[in-house]
């Protein structure tokens, strides 16, 4: 029998999801092999490439890509196995008009084949090397008894994964962009639901009569959360003593951007969206040494496509709502909840991944947090920051 390259494509769709393999198309390429009557086999998975993004800059810092799934099917009785290599290489174009050119390319694997092992499951991790697109090619080489390379196919992947941290922010067709700077902020109201953590996020602007207490608590208790400030509130007497508290334990909590003076961000125009983040960061900023980027929680949690992209054009990567609302804000004059209807509101509602809204300004915040954190506990949920929620 002759062995020409044999090439097959058979383009099946699934459904993506925000798994590191999620399964777009499946694309087998078929080759004859050479130590018996059989095929080689190899299988990409799309999206096979995984672009991350800084959660800051939202540079590009690697490209991981998924090894082909080889197997040498047998036309023949008993056992063929096939030496087969595999090389990933990333090709780079600065400009849409520029020629795409090869940059890097990683080690040759070589293994052997079978009919049902496959030699490859190492993922490649890329690094970029400078501004522009990257699009990832995957080199299959198969060879005689002797070692001597015997053919070779090259694939491109064709869609990419663009992430920070664990959160799909984009599919890509094509090629994934070294500078996302640009891009919009992604909205993100819950974390995983196949992993038991839980954020806690206090929102703190308006009222501040028990800010301090409920921050000395968390520290007391060693409970993470994440503080979303106002600029006006935060600049106060007790805010800025909050800040200074919350910073001196980086080990449990983050700090995001609540805008300004919490207006609702839709209507507004760029330029004002700009300004309420930015004079808000440099506010809190100069209290804390911390920029509040990546994090922004809109008030009253208004949000929209415009709005999104305005905030990711003024660098907030992370547009954070919620799964788990309480109404702590409210005194129970005006139908806030009482200190068990709040841990009712937490615990009735929360699952993995929830991301839960309070307020360091809540009337029954201190009273029932005990509760709360012994229920999440009690049901195997862990309280982290916004940032070990979503993996960054």
């Amino acid at each position: 029998m002759s062995r020409p390259v044999v090439l097959l494509t058979t383009v099946v769709v699934a459904l993506a999801t925000a798994s590191w393999a999620p399964a777009l198309a499946d694309t087998p390429l078929w080759h004859w092999g050479v130590r018996g009557h059989h095929a080689v086999t190899d299988t990409f998975d799309h999206p096979g490439a995984r672009c991350q993004y800084d959660p800051a800059t939202r540079a590009l810092t690697a490209i991981r890509v998924r090894p082909p799934v080889v197997e040498a099917r047998d036309l023949t009785d008993g056992p063929d196995p096939q030496s087969v290599g595999a090389r990933v290489w990333l090709e780079r174009r600065v400009d849409a008009d520029d020629p795409w050119v090869r940059v890097v390319s990683s080690p040759l694997q070589t293994g052997t084949a079978t009919d049902a092992t496959s030699p490859f499951h190492s993922t490649i991790t890329m690094t970029p090397q400078g501004p522009g697109d990257y699009r990832v090619f995957w080199t299959l080489s198969w060879y005689g008894p002797s070692g001597v390379l015997m053919g070779r196919v090259t694939d491109r992947i064709d869609e990419y994964l663009l992430r920070v941290g664990s959160v799909t922010t984009a599919l890509a067709t094509g090629s994934c962009p070294a500078d996302r700077s640009q891009a919009s902020s992604t909205l993100v109201s819950h974390g995983s639901r196949n992993v038991p953590r839980v954020a806690l996020t206090f929102d703190m602007g308006g009222r501040l009569t028990p800010a301090l207490d409920i921050t000395h608590w968390l520290i007391d208790n060693a409970v993470p959360a994440t503080i979303f400030a106002t600029g006006v509130t935060g600049t106060t007497t007790v805010g800025t003593q909050v800040l200074e508290l919350v910073t001196a334990h980086p080990e449990l909590f983050l700090i995001g951007n609540h805008s300004w003076d919490h207006p609702s961000f839709v209507g507004l125009s760029p330029s004002e969206v700009a300004d309420q983040l930015l004079r808000t960061d440099a506010a809190v900023s100069a209290i804390t040494g911390h920029s509040t980027r990546p994090w922004f929680r809109p008030p009253y949690g208004s949000v929209n496509a415009a709005v999104e992209a305005a905030v990711g054009a003024a660098g907030w990567a992370f547009t954070v709502r919620w799964d788990v609302v309480t109404t702590d804000y409210l005194p129970e004059t005006q139908g806030g909840p009482t200190t068990q209807e709040l841990i009712d509101q937490v615990l009735t509602h929360v699952r993995d991944g929830s991301i839960v809204i309070m307020h360091l300004g809540g009337y029954q915040t201190l009273d029932a947090l005990p509760a709360i954190i012994q229920g999440l506990r009690d049901r195997g949920l862990q309280p982290v920051t916004l940032a070990s929620l979503l993996g960054l």
